[in-house]
């Protein structure tokens, strides 16, 4: 068995979950009382001004991957052990789940256009979405570009834009999202290529769809020079964790 498997076996994706949020409360649910400039250019080991996330992801050790998912500490600066004070340190496990501090840098918020507007070219982030069978309103995010061998795709997740693998290749996918507004008439930018179909009785290593385009202006011209996203499983009918394969700038609606 490998190890990220056995890491999840030891520590379910609740207790990893409930980890992360009590630490965020903890670390960065407060003002920060110096103000965004002096936080963002403080040199300090203070889990107040130094935490800048908290999120969960493959430990890494020596910029090595361990295979082991990990309550993961997202700092502005990240300080050798032995210099930062005893009241400053993170914790090194949380109830017996192993934790990663990782040098982000400062997160910052970056303003932009509307992503529930119509764009045209559509560009990741934006929202999209697909004709609920029953008739209900949905949005999800446009997540990124990509190409392989045979064109350009619009990659999202599976939930956003093939409904939990209900539905067949070829259906239509829109931008704006029909929550946001989006015309079923003359808003369909794209007609859903393929998926990693998702298991709904186990937890889910990956959540991706793919959208092929049906015109040249309906999704922007840039888009990275890789091939097809690619999936394993680990491991017959077990999947690791729950994770997007394109992750959004901004994520919309409840999708």
């Amino acid at each position: 068995m490998n190890s990220l498997i056995h890491s999840a076996s030891r520590h379910s994706l609740r207790d990893l979950r409930a980890a992360k949020r009590a630490f965020s409360k903890r670390v960065l649910d407060r003002v920060r009382p110096a103000g965004f400039h002096a936080f963002a250019g403080a040199a300090t080991s203070n889990p107040r001004l130094n935490v800048v996330g908290v999120g969960l992801a493959e430990k890494r050790t020596a910029g090595r991957a361990t295979g082991i998912l990990a309550v993961v500490f997202l700092v502005v600066r990240k300080f050798p052990r032995e210099n930062i004070p005893a009241a400053d340190l993170l914790p090194t496990t949380i109830d017996g789940i192993p934790v990663d501090v990782v040098q982000s840098g400062v997160l910052r918020a970056f303003g932009g256009p509307d992503p529930k507007a119509r764009h045209r070219p559509a560009v990741p982030g934006c929202s999209i979405g697909f004709a609920h069978p029953g008739g209900k309103l949905m949005a999800g995010t446009f997540g990124a570009l990509v190409k392989d061998s045979s064109g350009r795709y619009l990659l999202s997740n599976n939930h956003v834009i093939a409904h939990d693998n209900q539905l067949p290749p070829g259906s239509p996918i829109f931008q704006p999202g029909l929550l946001d507004g989006g015309d079923p008439a003359n808003d369909q930018i794209a007609r859903l290529a393929r998926f990693v179909p998702l298991r709904l009785d186990a937890a889910n290593r990956v959540d991706a769809a793919l959208s092929a385009r049906i015109s040249a202006t309906g999704l922007g011209r840039a888009c990275c020079k890789s091939a097809r996203p690619g999936h394993r499983r680990r491991r017959p009918l077990t999947n690791s964790c729950t994770s997007s394969a394109a992750r959004p700038a901004i994520q919309l609606g409840g999708w």
